[in-house]
């Protein structure tokens, strides 16, 4: 569906005609045009068709894929001649590992090419080592040894920088939800200061495919990429509700899990704090759609979280940071680029961060013992336990 999506896109959106690929029809093109450097061409393959495997220099590779890295190895880009202008790597998280087979296949991409993009909206497990390894395959020279100073910021807590930074952040439980094209990703988080210096504590994540363009693909099929905006707000309610009610329930798990599993894990300083309510913030591409603000919300009663004493949502936009000079035109909000000011700020200006491996379980008979009377299974509420 992804390399669909891209083909779509770069009709729809640049006018471009790409042809989705295997290796073998990829192998032509590119012999192709060694014997015609002037040839255009737009290709879409995907990662795991073309692995490079680890024999590709010996005599035992004689699989398609050992074929396609002789090729891309034989023809390093020189300022004559290039296989590609231009490589763009989707989901490049999966080339984070050194000595896996996607992350030759991205060494010797990048080499072949004049110019290489990573897009990756990368869990926020990731660390500082990953971030480095995919830094090192963009510019091997600049990235050479791994005391490198780089840092990974994860996405979901630049989208809340603006908030964390303000005078507005309150010691208190907030909950992110980023929808974007592809995928809503969701946290539960915990801000405190500690000696006078902020902390974040994201207690619990998760990532879906439920994303605008994902939903939009699944509930009209080849007319997807026209009703993206529809999602997004610009349709009447009656006819997306109808068409996306299957996945309300996906959308209130998600949701349940996130805040769930995220309130169990214990809070330390903010355990004694009255939480009269729960801000839930909303940012990304979808940030204004009625459809996902009604469903974030409504996993609340679906799944009953009173029960289990969280407080009630209040659906909230992540708020504009006083020192962004920028005026947006038309109906361009700032969520959708409230990911994007997070990574600007410089690293040491960020709220220290813990992830969610770092937060400790609070026990459930600790959280049920508030609400004896309620006969409802703790599970119901959305939480997973292993």
């Amino acid at each position: 569906m992804l390399r669909e999506k891209w083909a779509d896109d770069l009709a729809q959106r640049f006018d471009i005609t790409a042809d989705i690929v295997g290796v073998g029809t990829l192998i032509k093109r590119l012999e192709l045009a060694t014997q015609r450097p002037r040839h255009a061409f737009a290709l879409i393959a995907s990662l795991e068709g073309l692995r490079t495997p680890a024999d590709f220099h010996s005599d035992e590779g004689t699989s398609s894929k050992a074929e396609l890295a002789r090729i891309l190895d034989h023809n390093n880009a020189s300022a004559d001649f290039a296989l590609f202008d231009l490589v763009i790597i989707d989901e490049a998280h999966y080339l984070r590992n050194p000595g896996t087979a996607s992350n030759r296949l991205g060494r010797l991409l990048r080499d072949a090419a004049r110019n290489m993009v990573l897009l990756t909206a990368t869990p926020i497990q990731i660390d500082s080592d990953n971030l480095y390894q995919l830094l090192r395959l963009v510019d091997e020279d600049q990235f050479f040894h791994s005391q490198a100073d780089c840092h990974a910021v994860p996405e979901i807590v630049a989208g809340i920088t603006s908030f964390l930074g303000s005078r507005d952040a309150r010691p208190g439980r907030y909950a992110y939800f980023d929808i974007g094209g592809g995928t809503v990703d969701g946290v539960l988080l915990g801000y405190n200061r500690y000696d006078g210096s902020p902390r974040t504590h994201c207690y619990a994540g998760k990532v879906e495919s439920l994303g605008v363009a994902s939903l939009a693909y699944r509930a009209y099929g080849e007319a997807g990429h026209r009703m993206e905006r529809a999602i997004a707000g610009g349709a009447p309610r009656s006819e997306v509700d109808s068409r996306l009610r299957p996945f309300e329930n996906d959308l209130h798990t998600l949701v349940a899990k996130v805040i769930v599993d995220g309130w169990s894990k214990d809070a330390g300083a903010l355990s004694g704090l009255a939480d009269q309510e729960l801000p839930v913030f909303v940012g990304g591409g979808g940030a204004q759609s009625a459809w996902y603000r009604r469903n974030i919300r409504g996993a609340y009663d679906s799944r009953q979280h009173r029960n289990v004493g969280i407080p009630p949502y209040r659906i909230t936009e992540v708020p504009r940071p006083t020192d962004l000079n920028y005026q947006f035109s038309g109906d361009v909000q700032f969520s959708r680029f409230a990911v994007a000011y997070g990574l600007s700020v410089p690293y040491e200006e960020i709220s220290g961060f813990d992830l969610p491996r770092r937060s400790r379980r609070r026990s459930r008979d600790n959280m049920e013992r508030k609400h004896r009377n309620d006969v409802i299974p703790f599970e119901r509420f959305g939480a997973v336990y292993g």
